[in-house]
């Protein structure tokens, strides 16, 4: 898919998470505590967010 692809390229990291997911929260907070500041994508607060599982490989 475009978008991921595109979402992927314009940071160095990039997490896609779901809002409501804890170990999506305590990823974000280990890429906190390293210094690192990832691009987030909320999958789940996105109309197309299934697309982008599929497309990512993300599974339930």
């Amino acid at each position: 898919m475009d978008k991921v692809m595109r979402l992927a390229s314009e940071s160095g990291v990039v997490l896609f998470s779901k809002s409501s997911c804890c170990l999506c929260y305590a990823v974000k907070i280990l890429f906190q505590d390293l210094g690192v500041t990832p691009a987030v994508h909320e999958i789940d607060q996105d109309p197309k967010g299934r697309e982008i599982e599929r497309a990512a490989g993300i599974y339930k």
